[in-house]
């Protein structure tokens, strides 16, 4: 759904419906677009008792979606693992996976057999923050994907990693097997997305935007030999594995992910490189630091096109009207500083958002909604 889109229809509904500026921000912020399926910001706010202090070691607690169902569930089955809340995040607050890595992982987020890849609508991307306490080995997120289970899942092995997978149908099908040496270094927060292609028909990773690309070995990736980065049309990769986060999704839950865990987000649909440098640039730029769903809603505008402009609270700064904007020049990602930011989401036609700063009217002036 359209944020400009969103506000046209409840002008529709009340043609003579006045309210403050207030009221205009709040609806323009809180409008998702139906193309981010999952998320869970790990903020105190939205997981458990709503302030910092759950461990699964006192009992399972939810970790909520905000934008549909279900949520998570954080649990253990035995000590000493945990997950615990209020670890401060790259955005807010973060989980921390408290364990030793292979193989006794117990402890995790599950979220049920869920938020699969399907080919409609097209495309499919997994994003997450990780910030490793050790070197050891452990997957941060998994939806299957463990040879010979259907399914994709992220292995963090020692400094680098292993994004491995392959699709539900054919029941025989080569396992993917792309990764790279570093980018999961400890004691600091990195960005992951996986992304599947239905258009060019490519399994993808990120690590802190330095993408595989098409080939599958841009920017220091490697493919395992004998394994491959492509699958075909109409090809699902579709897990009857639970969504889980801080270890392996399949019979037995293990080689448990020792770090903190930040801003989890599924799109059902592909974002492009400059989609996911933008995603990263919004959340680490320190005005901005903006979560997924704040992206996506810039996503939107950029989607709609000429005429749509937003209002978004910033985390630590001043909030901000973004507008459409073309012309922009092909240097994707974000430039400029508050309050007029650029942000180039598609280099070769030029495309982006602008920003200048939100002005609210003065107190107890009435605005009406055209």
């Amino acid at each position: 759904m359209i944020i400009h889109k969103h506000i046209s229809a409840i002008s529709h509904i009340l043609p003579s419906l006045v309210c403050t500026a207030v009221e205009i921000f709040a609806v323009a912020t809180q409008t998702a677009d139906a193309g981010l399926i999952l998320h869970s910001t790990m903020d105190n706010a939205d997981v458990g008792a709503g302030a910092g202090t759950d461990d699964t070691g006192s009992g399972d607690f939810t970790v909520n979606n905000l934008v549909g169902s279900p949520n998570g569930t954080a649990t253990e089955t035995a000590g000493p693992q945990s997950v615990l809340s209020g670890a401060t995040g790259i955005i807010g607050e973060a989980l921390d996976f408290e364990g030793d890595g292979a193989p006794a992982g117990t402890r995790h987020v599950g979220y049920g057999d869920f938020y699969d890849h399907t080919n409609a609508p097209l495309g499919h991307t997994v994003s997450i923050w990780l910030n490793p306490d050790t070197s050891a080995n452990g997957f941060p997120m998994a939806k299957g994907g463990s040879n010979p289970e259907a399914g994709w899942a992220l292995f963090k092995v020692g400094n680098g990693l292993r994004m491995r997978g392959k699709p539900s149908a054919p029941a025989v099908s080569t396992l993917r097997d792309l990764r790279r040496s570093s980018g999961f270094e400890a004691g600091t927060w990195h960005h992951f997305a996986i992304v599947l292609d239905d258009v060019n028909f490519r399994l993808m990773g990120y690590v802190d935007t330095l993408g595989s690309g098409l080939s599958g070995t841009d920017n220091s990736w490697s493919i395992k030999s004998g394994s491959l980065n492509s699958y075909s049309s109409g090809e699902i990769w579709d897990s009857i594995d639970s969504l889980i986060l801080g270890s392996i999704s399949k019979a037995v839950i293990d080689y448990g992910f020792d770090g903190k865990l930040d801003d989890f987000a599924v799109w059902d649909e592909a974002l492009t490189a400059g989609e996911v440098l933008g995603l990263y640039e919004v959340a680490t730029n320190a005005v901005l630091n903006y979560n997924a769903a704040k992206f996506d809603s810039l996503k939107q505008i950029h989607d709609a096109a000429s005429g749509t402009t937003a209002a978004i609270a910033g985390a630590s700064g001043p909030d901000l009207f973004w507008t459409y904007a073309s012309g922009l020049g092909s240097m994707e990602g974000l430039s400029g500083s508050s309050p007029s930011f650029t942000l180039v989401l598609n280099g070769s036609a030029g495309t982006g958002l602008a920003s200048a700063a939100f002005v609210p009217s003065p107190a107890g002036t009435l605005v009406i909604v055209q």
